[in-house]
């Protein structure tokens, strides 16, 4: 015998709520990354991590969210409501971050800013991919401990770079900035987590580079303060600026033929602690990087 019209209206219900109720458990949402910033418009990453996403398989979204800063803190908890997997912070919310969030790695803690979020069960943990990224391009090409590392520029991505540096023990670091006070309250600040030895130069535009120098690093000063004929091959130098790959200092050192990364390969380092710290899985790099290039029209 039949189903009468409203008993069947009525199992079709229930089985709709069952297989509804089946799709959307927890097993089954797709986890949600957000890049908040304020502005944040032409952020790359959605663009990148969501074609990184695809190429690993994992089923998950990044959303790119304009938030002023007066209404950071309303977003994080919103966040954790709604159950975000993690987000990364543009400016000017890395410092505010800092302080709204439950955890802080040890790097952030150092340093008094986040750049990443991760979720730990009820908690956003926050911490710094660049001070990680750093470490691991460099420790790709050359032993951090023991060498003589030189940095040119100024403000927090310094005192970052520096932190990371340290971390690992070089011999020393020399801290060149238009700004001494800049440079002294990063040496007062790393001081308190690492025993290497700080010096701080004068910015000098005939400065020669001595022999012992392992790592140069640049972090957006638009003209080096040395003679870049004393540029070693032994060397391994970075700059910062992902915007233009090969700048004149990057050029310069390819013709004195120094191991050179880009802030393009930086930039891909950084993006990939980010997808770890998401997922547990190491993304495919080189990917990554072709969407970055794309996205930027490198």
């Amino acid at each position: 015998m039949g189903l009468s019209p409203t008993l069947c209206v009525q199992t079709s219900f229930i089985q709709g709520n069952f297989y509804w109720g089946r799709f959307l458990s927890n097993s089954s949402l797709q986890e949600i990354i957000a890049c908040i910033g304020y502005p944040v418009a032409g952020n790359p990453t959605q663009f990148v991590m969501e074609r990184a996403f695809r190429a690993a398989g994992v089923d998950s979204r990044c959303l790119t969210l304009d938030v002023p800063p007066e209404d950071l803190a309303n977003a994080l908890r919103g966040m954790l409501a709604m159950g975000f997997c993690g987000a990364t912070l543009a400016c000017p919310h890395q410092a505010p971050a800092s302080k709204l969030v439950d955890e802080r790695s040890k790097v952030a803690e150092a340093l008094g800013e986040i750049d990443l979020i991760h979720r730990d069960g009820q908690k956003l943990v926050g911490d710094h991919s660049l001070v990680h990224a750093v470490t691991q391009v460099l420790s790709r090409q050359v032993d951090i401990g023991g060498k003589h590392a030189i940095l040119f520029g100024d403000g927090h991505l310094v005192t970052a770079i520096t932190l990371a540096l340290c971390l690992a023990a070089p011999e020393k670091v020399t801290l060149f900035a238009k700004d001494d006070a800049a440079s002294e309250s990063t040496r007062e600040l790393i001081s308190q987590y690492s025993a290497t030895k700080i010096e701080i130069q004068p910015w000098l535009d005939s400065w020669t580079i001595p022999s012992s120098a392992g790592i140069l690093i640049a972090t957006g000063a638009d003209k080096m303060p040395f003679d870049l004929d004393s540029l070693s091959n032994a060397t391994v130098i970075l700059d910062t600026d992902y915007q233009m790959p090969r700048t004149a200092f990057i050029k310069a050192g390819e013709e004195a033929g120094c191991t050179c990364i880009t802030g393009l390969d930086l930039l891909v380092q950084q993006a990939s602690v980010a997808f770890h710290s998401w997922t547990g899985l190491t993304p495919d790099l080189p990917l990554m990087r072709e969407a970055f290039e794309e996205f930027l029209m490198l």
